[in-house]
C-alpha cells in the first residue's frame, strides 16, 4: 500500500524516511565526490572514476534485463506457441553476440592505444549488432522481412526504453556503491 497524505501511521512514515535517506545517499554521492576535488585534475579523476564504476555495473544490469527482453519477445510473438524459456535462450544468444562485439572493440581500443583507425573499425563492428539481430530474428522466428522489420523496430523501441532505465540504475548503483 502506498503512503498518502491521509495515511500517516508510523510504518508509513518510517518507510518514507528510509526511502528519502536512500535517495539522498545516491543523489549526494556524485556531488560529494566532485565537491571534494580541489583541482580540475581531481574533478576529472572523480568523473572518470564514476564512469568506470558505471561501466562496471552495466553488465550486471544488462544481465538483469535479459528476462525483460525475453518477455518483450514473448509479447511480440504471443501467437506462435513458443515458451518463454525459448525466447530467453534467444535473448541470451543475441546479447552474447553483442558482448563479444563490445569486447573486440574494447580490445582493439586498448591494444592500439586509441589509434585513429580504431574508431572506424569499432563503428563497423558495432554496425554488425543490429544486422545480426535482424537476421537472427528472421531465421529463428521464420517470418517475412516486413513482419520481422516491424517487430525489430517495436522491440528496439521498447527495449531501448528499458535500457535507459537500466543505465539510470547502473549510474545509481555506481554512485551508491562507489
Amino acid at each position: 500500500r502506498a503512503c498518502s497524505a491521509e495515511r500517516q501511521d508510523s510504518r508509513c512514515l518510517a518507510h518514507m524516511r528510509s526511502r528519502a535517506r536512500l535517495l539522498d545517499r545516491v543523489a549526494l554521492r556524485l556531488p560529494r565526490r566532485l565537491r571534494s576535488a580541489r583541482t580540475a585534475t581531481e574533478r576529472n579523476d572523480a568523473a572518470w572514476s564514476l564512469g568506470r564504476d558505471v561501466i562496471a555495473q552495466l553488465p550486471k544490469v544488462i544481465f538483469l534485463l535479459l528476462p525483460v527482453f525475453a518477455l518483450l519477445l514473448k509479447l511480440l510473438y504471443i501467437r506462435n506457441g513458443w515458451y518463454y524459456a525459448e525466447h530467453l535462450v534467444f535473448a541470451l544468444h543475441t546479447h552474447a553476440f553483442a558482448f563479444v562485439i563490445f569486447t573486440v572493440v574494447a580490445l582493439l581500443a586498448w591494444g592500439t592505444g586509441g589509434a585513429a583507425w580504431v574508431g572506424v573499425v569499432a563503428t563497423a563492428f558495432q554496425f554488425l549488432i543490429p544486422v545480426y539481430f535482424v537476421v537472427a530474428m528472421k531465421r529463428v522466428y521464420a517470418q517475412g522481412w516486413i513482419k520481422t522489420l516491424v517487430k525489430v523496430y517495436l522491440l528496439s523501441w521498447m527495449y531501448g526504453t528499458v535500457l535507459i532505465g537500466g543505465v539510470a540504475l547502473a549510474v545509481a548503483l555506481a554512485a551508491a556503491i562507489g
